[in-house]
Parts: C-alpha cells; sequence; structure tokens
C-alpha cells in the first residue's frame, strides 16, 4: 500500500492527485489517501500509525507550493516517512513534482529537512502531458514493488475488481490488487478512459511481468466486457496461461476435443452493412435482449450469428475441458466473422456467460478487430454499449 501525502489547501491539487490515485489504482498499486481513509480522531497520531504500518510500503508525496508549506504535510507525513525509510531500506519514497524545479526541489529539501529528497524516486509533471507523467509515476512505482518479490514464483497471483469489495475468493495472497471501481461507479467507463488509463495501464503491468512466470491467476468480480478486455492484453501470443479462483481447472491451455459444444444459427441482411451481429448465449438466453438494442439504436447487419447452449444456464459449462472446447469455438467465430467479410467490418458481441470465460475468450482475440462490446444490465434487462477493443489494443 502507497501513502499518498498531498496538500488539501489547493482545490485543484486535490483533483490531481485524485486522478493520479485513479491511474495507480489501475496498475494493481492499492494506496492510502488521507481525504478518505484516514479514521476519526487525533489527526497526527492516526497518520504517523498509518505510516509506521507494516502494509504501508511506500510514500508518494505530490510536491506543490502548497504542500511544501503545509505542516501537516512536512511534519505528519513526509518526515515520519523519512525515519521509517531510514530503518527500512526497501521502503519506497517518491516525489511528484509540479510547479517546482528539480533545483528548486533539491535547494529546498537540504534547507528544510536537511536531506536531498532527490536521491530518491521523481518525476516532474511536463506542461500539457499530465496524464502521461502519471503513468510513468506508476510503472516506476510497480517496478520498484516487483523488485522486491524476491521468492520463486509460481504464478502471478492478480486481484481485479471493479464493484464492491476485493474478491478475494482463496487463500493465495494477490501481488497485484487492480482497483478499478471508481470507474464503474454507478457508470460504464468512457471509451476515453479505457483508451487512456485502463488499457495502458494493463499493458504497463504486462511489460512489467513479462517472462517469469507463465501464469496468471486471477480473482476477479468485474463485469463480462472487462474480462474479455483484460484477456485480451494478455493474450495467447504474450505466452500466458491464465487460470481462474472461481472455476477450478480452467485455464486457457489446453487442445479441443469437441468443436461445437455450442449450437450455431445464422442469418444474413443487409450487405451494403458494415456490422456482424454475434451473440453468445450460455448463461442465459440472448435474443430478446440483443433484439431489443438493435431495434432500439436502428443498428443495420449484414450478417447475425448465433451461438448458444442448448440449454441456458449458469451451470451449463460441465468441466474444464468443456469451458476450453467452448472458448475455442467462440474465438473461432469471431476471428472468422474479422476475416470473411470485406470491408470495415465491425463485430458486435453481445455475450452472456462465465466471467472465467469472458477472460478466456478475449485471450484468444489477439490481432482480431474491431469489436464493440456490450453489457447486459440485469435492473433495464437490457444491453448498454460498453468497449470499443480496437485492433491495437
Amino acid at each position: 500500500m502507497f501513502f499518498i501525502s498531498y496538500s488539501h489547501e489547493d482545490d485543484k491539487d486535490t483533483k490531481n492527485i485524485q486522478q493520479l490515485d485513479h491511474v495507480l489504482k489501475a496498475y494493481g498499486l492499492k494506496t492510502w489517501i488521507d481525504q478518505k481513509n484516514l479514521p476519526a480522531g487525533r489527526m497526527e497520531q492516526n497518520i504517523k500509525k498509518i505510516i509506521e504500518c507494516e502494509r504501508v510500503e511506500g510514500y508518494v508525496l505530490y510536491v506543490s507550493q502548497h504542500s511544501l508549506r503545509s505542516h501537516p504535510v512536512c511534519e505528519w507525513e513526509l518526515k515520519p516517512a523519512l525515519k521509517k525509510r531510514d530503518h527500512d531500506p526497501n521502503f519506497i519514497m517518491f516525489f511528484v513534482l509540479e510547479g517546482i524545479t528539480f533545483e528548486e526541489f533539491k535547494e529546498l529539501s537540504w534547507r528544510k529537512f536537511g536531506v536531498d529528497l532527490t536521491q530518491y524516486y521523481y518525476q516532474r509533471i511536463e506542461e500539457g502531458n499530465r496524464l502521461q507523467t502519471y503513468h510513468s509515476v506508476a510503472q516506476k512505482l510497480l517496478d520498484s514493488k516487483l523488485q522486491q518479490v524476491t521468492e520463486p514464483l509460481s504464478e502471478w497471483v492478480l486481484n481485479l475488481y471493479a464493484r464492491g469489495e476485493d474478491p478475494k475468493t482463496s487463500n493465495k495472497q494477490p501481488h497485484l490488487q487492480i482497483d478499478l471501481s471508481y470507474f464503474f461507479a454507478e457508470r460504464i467507463p468512457q471509451q476515453q478512459e479505457w483508451e487512456e488509463i485502463i488499457i495502458p495501464a494493463w499493458q504497463g503491468i504486462k511489460r512489467k511481468i513479462a517472462g517469469c512466470p507463465g501464469r496468471i491467476h486471477l480473482q476477479s468480480n468485474v463485469l463480462l466486457p472487462t474480462g474479455i478486455a483484460f484477456g485480451r492484453v494478455f493474450h495467447a501470443a504474450t505466452k500466458y496461461c491464465l487460470t481462474f479462483s472461481d472455476q477450478e481447472g480452467w485455464q486457457t491451455e489446453g487442445s479441443v476435443k469437441d468443436k461445437a459444444p455450442l449450437r450455431q444459427e445464422s442469418h444474413r441482411g443487409r450487405e451494403d452493412s458494415d456490422n456482424i451481429i454475434l451473440e453468445v448465449g450460455i448463461a442465459q438466453d440472448t435474443r430478446k435482449a440483443t433484439n431489443d438494442y438493435v431495434e432500439k439504436h436502428h443498428l443495420d447487419y449484414r450478417a447475425w450469428h448465433s451461438l448458444k447452449a442448448e440449454e441456458c444456464s449458469r451451470n451449463f459449462i460441465a468441466s474444464p475441458q468443456h469451458a476450453y472446447d467452448t472458448m475455442t469455438q467462440i474465438a473461432e467465430k469471431i476471428r472468422k466473422c474479422s476475416s470473411e467479410y470485406p470491408g470495415n467490418i465491425l463485430i458486435h458481441l453481445f455475450y452472456a456467460g462465465p466471467l472465467a470465460l469472458a477472460f478466456m475468450i478475449g485471450h484468444c482475440l489477439n490481432a482480431v478487430g474491431p469489436i464493440q462490446l456490450y453489457e447486459f444490465h440485469k435492473g433495464l434487462q437490457q444491453y448498454e454499449q460498453g468497449l470499443l477493443l480496437k485492433m491495437n489494443d
């Protein structure tokens, strides 16, 4: 967990630090911000106890003209963090500089604290490039955190959640806790948030954990399109095998035994349309909800393909082998839709099935797209437009 320190004097600082917090969480870095997390009571003592806590592995100071004048920031937060660093060389110190130069920060740190704070990690926010700076901060923190993983690993354990509590469904301790709850707070993330924050963060994780080991164990409670998107980032060409805490034995490695576990139906539409409808009904029949969406939004299509269980049920997938066969059939259908129709085809994927299978499907979709994903709103009993997966995601 990283303690994020900043001044509350300026609303601009608060807004900026909230965006940094969202980026760090998308990278799987758990954070503690006093605005949301401090218990009531004696403020100074509570802050010092939190920083001294064993779970707090690093300290991030948003350095602005306001924070360097703030008595609580300097005395209650920074000094205890420096003291902890003196006793624990693995404790991570990071400074994000806003409106202050490297030379000014170095001189001020000597004068005010008697130490050169530039000896630790720091990153200066470049004008007009704030979000990219936050990604750079997150990547450096992630790298520092993962360098401290010294024991031999058989797999990476990642918790991925968007609503509710961290989905720890086994006794495995996560290496990273990817918290997307801000982006899914009573809404679906905007396409820009996917493209500028969430997907780049996952790609950053992929680069940092590349090579060793080749297995990722997922504990998750995200929405189905999010599972497809995550699986797409960690696609088969990356040589990762995905496994799941809530579906024992399911994984993305194997060989096919049954080529058609789902029943297939197709019918043609307008030859001049650039849209392909693909509905996948496993946990429930998707026909009515898909048809309602198509009619409501006047969505023309060149072809409509259905892959359905003989009897739609949450328990349709009977075994890990059945899951692998189903994954393969769905992925091959998507690839076929992408390749057999000429022109700029957009695949509209309406999926209703197990979350683990959504990850597995995405894992098979390298260099396929674009694919428009849809999320089923249970309360309204209708589909809503979600993420657009592009060819290069």
